[in-house]
């Protein structure tokens, strides 16, 4: 059963997913801001990439530290090596 949700995304991105708002923890300064300045055209291009991978690591960064004991940790690859520490520590698969 799902314990957590984390996401870089504001909730109103994700009501379609059909999570419930009790599992659903938001973290999304940084990728909000990243996705609404590349879409109307305010983030240079040099400053896509570090932006994007901040946002990430912040994210990343977040969930481990707020990681619930749980079974199975899900992540993608650009957001999920420090959580995944913390996960092998409890004797979590990944």
């Amino acid at each position: 059963m799902l314990e957590r949700f984390f996401t870089g995304y504001p909730f109103f991105m994700m009501r379609n997913e059909g999570l419930s708002r009790e599992k659903v923890i938001n973290f999304p300064l940084l990728m909000t801001a990243y996705v609404a300045l590349r879409r109307y055209g305010l983030l240079p291009k040099r400053a896509e990439r570090p932006m994007n991978r901040w946002g990430h690591e912040t994210l990343n960064a977040y969930v481990a530290a707020n990681l619930p004991e749980c079974d199975v940790v899900f992540a993608l690859s650009s957001s999920g090596l420090r959580a995944g520490h913390p996960a092998q520590q409890q004797g979590d698969c990944l």
